[in-house]
């Protein structure tokens, strides 16, 4: 069940495009901002796939995807309910400082 959210996944490696690839399939609104301009290209042109090592089947969601030099690009719209950062720790503060005004 959707909770009517904006949610934020900052950083869409591992951890943060599974866990988000898995909100957008509830029905969730999410955002993934990420750092590296190829990924966030392809999450564009092609949704963000997960994959598994065995017994689950892969799936893909629509990704809306922003690196972070085009965050600007949101600062007129709602802020973010929930920002998910999920970065390295020695990337935490900076990831966090720049979320947080939005």
């Amino acid at each position: 069940m959707a909770t009517g959210k904006k949610i934020a996944v900052v950083c869409t490696g591992a951890v943060g495009g599974y866990a988000g690839a898995h909100m957008v399939k509830a029905g969730e609104d999410v955002t993934f901002i990420d750092f590296w301009p190829e990924h966030v290209e392809h999450m564009k042109q092609h949704g963000l796939t997960i994959t598994h090592l065995r017994d689950v089947e892969p799936f893909t969601v629509p990704a809306r995807a922003l690196h972070v030099t085009e965050l600007q690009q949101i600062s007129k719209e709602k802020p973010f309910d929930i920002a998910f950062v999920c970065t390295k720790s020695y990337d935490t503060a900076w990831a966090t400082a720049m979320i947080k005004q939005y």
